[in-house]
């Protein structure tokens, strides 16, 4: 493996950051309200967590280019999930442990209630390629922006599974139930067909100290057999039930049922997806302050070449609905963002209507209508264009067809629409979600938006447009500097 993947050569990690940020900010197609990184690549939310009056939200970071490689974890917080400032790099790779990157994982609170970061962590060697290990690094200050390496690591080996082989062994997760710990891991094993099925394995912690773990088992097995296997997995409770969110190789999915805390065993009782786009990936969940479960995911697909790549979804609040399926919303807090209002009243929409000047590159729009069943309601612009079909239970973004179920369908439906430049969230009842990359929004002034019905009269109860501020403020480069 060369050097340049390796992420142990000679460069400067924050050096390589800062002479990208110019190119970077440069950019009119870079999302201005999603969370990203400085500048260059970044991947995989980990060990979101509010911790101390701040929420966190850690990702998997290249700061040597915007493609893949060189991971480590990068840093940024929030008082508000509104406003974001940057911080150092929490973790690179340790030329001690011979590591290739710092890898996928979760933050989990010790007895005392202080963090430990948990990740994957893949030898340079990678000799067998299939060995992996668990790693925890614990913080030095309260602000989490430095960390150590616990001198126990590595914390769990292939070894714990007792001659088990788990292919691709990666991305620790925990939830306790009970006043007991457990973690959760992905992975792939091989059948006796020799083909490989995507697995979650089980563990229970056996300590106080959360450094000690034993292996319980295979918690699920992925029902569909061309499934070979599953990353970034997080189980937790919403509502009563137990929830459990995979990353297979096509779109995230969720599972719904209850865990057997004698057994250790997860009985589905129902699933679906959690965004319908492929561009939707790694998702990471945790409980904040207020008892919310919120759920953070990368938005993957973007060019490489443009000193930048990737953002992360809109913060989304989970909830379990009365039919044992998740409904998924933009937190509450994003609404300080909105600016220039603009709201419609009550009207019938019968073959079109065009609203002149309303929309941006960074907004927001809100649209409630009541509809017949035969009813196709369709938002434009000069770059963009979002379809409800009814009849064909079709929502289409961006020319691309996504399918709905039929608890889409109520007398009051709610299109919600988040257009970030190059990036576009669309909420259909908060049930269905489309996260898609879009050929960027033109930015610099307002732009006509039209709603046309041609199958027959929508009557419209409510359309709201705001444009929405940028997140990231203060003196980025500053804010990258090493802290004593």
């Amino acid at each position: 493996m060369s050097a340049e993947m390796t992420g142990l050569e000679s460069r400067n990690p924050l050096e390589s950051v800062l002479a990208a940020l110019p190119n970077a900010e440069s950019k009119l197609a870079r999302p201005v309200y999603h969370v990203h990184s400085p500048a260059n690549w970044m991947n995989d939310p980990n060990g979101p967590v509010y911790y101390k009056g701040w929420y966190h939200i850690f990702y998997q970071f290249n700061p040597f280019g915007d493609v893949w490689g060189n991971m480590h974890w990068g840093h940024a917080r929030s008082r508000d999930l509104v406003s974001w400032e940057h911080l150092p790099i929490a973790l690179g790779p340790d030329e001690n442990y011979s590591e290739e990157g710092v890898w996928s994982g979760s933050i989990v609170f010790d007895p005392d209630g202080r963090p430990m970061l948990f990740y994957t962590s893949i030898k340079n060697d990678r000799t067998p390629r299939e060995y992996a290990e668990q790693m925890v690094a614990v913080p030095l200050d309260d602000d989490l922006i430095r960390w150590k390496r616990h001198s126990a690591n590595p914390i769990m080996t292939p070894e714990i599974h007792n001659g088990l082989q788990v292919y691709e062994w990666r991305d620790p997760a925990f939830f306790s139930v009970a006043g007991r710990q457990f973690c959760v891991l992905a992975g792939n094993i091989q059948k006796p067909d020799g083909k490989h099925r995507g697995v979650v394995t089980l563990y229970e912690a056996t300590t106080p100290d959360l450094l000690n773990w034993k292996y319980c088992g295979i918690l699920f097995e992925h029902p569909d057999p061309n499934v070979h296997n599953i990353e970034v997995p997080c189980f937790f409770q919403v509502g009563g039930k137990f929830i459990l969110t995979i990353t297979p190789p096509a779109v995230n999915e969720y599972y719904v049922g209850d865990f057997n805390l004698e057994s250790l065993t997860f009985k589905v009782e129902t699933s679906s997806a959690l965004d319908v786009s492929r561009n939707f990936f790694a998702p990471n969940v945790f409980l904040d302050s207020q008892g919310r479960r919120i759920m953070w995911a990368w938005v993957r697909g973007f060019d490489e070449g443009e000193g930048w790549n990737g953002v992360l979804a809109l913060p989304r609040e989970l909830r379990l609905c009365a039919d044992g399926k998740l409904s998924m919303a933009p937190v509450a807090e994003l609404s300080a963002l909105r600016r220039n209002s603009r709201s419609f009243g009550r009207m019938v929409v019968d073959g079109a209507e065009t609203f002149r000047g309303i929309a941006s590159a960074n907004q927001e729009l809100l649209l409630e209508y009541d509809a017949p069943d035969d009813a196709r309601i369709e938002l434009a612009t000069r770059d963009l264009s979002i379809v409800v079909d009814h009849p064909r239970k079709e929502l289409l973004v961006g020319g691309t067809i996504y399918k709905f179920g039929a608890e889409e369908r109520s007398s009051a439906m709610r299109l919600h629409v988040f257009v970030d430049r190059s990036v576009v969230e669309v909420y259909l009842n908060y049930r269905t979600i489309a996260t898609r990359i879009i050929n960027p929004v033109s930015p610099g002034g307002m732009i006509d938006l039209r709603i046309s019905s041609p199958y027959g009269p929508i009557a419209l109860d409510r359309l709201d447009v705001w444009e929405l501020d940028a997140i990231f403020h203060g003196d980025v480069r500053q804010q990258l500097m090493p802290k004593e």
